[in-house]
């Protein structure tokens, strides 16, 4: 770090130099992915890492200081339910997303649960350095998450995708998650690859399980829930730009896909 340095600038460069603990992390998931579901130690030591990870979310002198670590708690977490998705490990994809974080408190002598949601935080030093450089970027999260993913070789649909489940579970047990990554969608039309594919009843049965949907009515009723606004609508301040969960998640074919033999 140079003394003369931005601090929105040394936030950026070392989320940037992140890419290597990514590439390694996911790595090392997906050769177990590959051949299982993950086992309730490895599932508990996940939980205990994103517990750590939010313990870490309020340390620092300043407002921005934990900004790094928000950023890979948020991304990790969505990069790892994208993995499971991927992988058909739809078990250890729902222990994770219905599992809580532990908060520790007054030097860990007392500690709450948390919602998993609780590590999709604000990063305030990034809106700092759109304004500063005068980027005019709608989210610069949004922008830096995919930068992460080219950089890293991750695919970003995926992400999207994932990103997407974790807003709508999140949202339907009245919880918060901000899907960043979803600016990229806004105004795409039809479905995402993995919602598209939810009209076959196996793998329907394991996409729904994870925000929710085990039946006909229970989508409906998640719908209902999308088109009133109860699961605030995924649009940007100062933007035209808005994203179509219902078309995105395919809701309308997946619902009728019930009533096929």
């Amino acid at each position: 770090m140079k003394d003369d340095e931005p601090n929105d600038e040394t936030v950026y460069r070392s989320i940037i130099s992140l890419s290597p603990i990514i590439n390694q992390f996911i790595r090392t998931i997906s050769e177990v992915l590959i051949e299982r579901d993950l086992n309730d130690v490895e599932i508990d030591g996940l939980l205990e890492y994103f517990s750590t990870l939010f313990n870490n979310y309020d340390r620092g002198s300043t407002s921005w200081s934990s900004d790094v670590t928000k950023f890979y708690g948020q991304f990790i977490i969505t990069l790892i339910i994208a993995k499971l998705i991927k992988y058909r490990r739809f078990k250890s994809a729902n222990s994770i997303i219905s599992s809580k974080l532990l908060k520790k408190n007054y030097g860990g002598v007392t500690a709450e649960v948390k919602s998993i949601g609780k590590l999709n935080d604000y990063i305030k030093s990034l809106d700092a350095r759109n304004i500063r450089l005068k980027l005019n970027r709608v989210s610069f999260h949004s922008d830096l998450i995919n930068e992460i993913c080219d950089i890293s070789k991750i695919d970003h649909v995926e992400y999207m995708q994932a990103d997407l489940v974790l807003y709508i579970a999140e949202n339907i047990r009245n919880g918060r998650w901000w899907p960043d990554s979803l600016l990229y969608a806004a105004d795409s039309h039809g479905a995402f690859p993995w919602f598209a594919k939810a009209v076959e009843p196996e793998f329907r049965q394991g996409l729904m399980s994870l925000i929710g949907v085990h039946d006909k009515p229970t989508l409906e009723r998640l719908i209902e829930s999308v088109v009133s606004g109860v699961i605030p609508p995924v649009k940007w301040q100062n933007a035209f730009s808005s994203v179509d969960v219902e078309a995105l998640a395919n809701f309308t074919a997946i619902l009728a896909s019930y009533d096929e033999p």
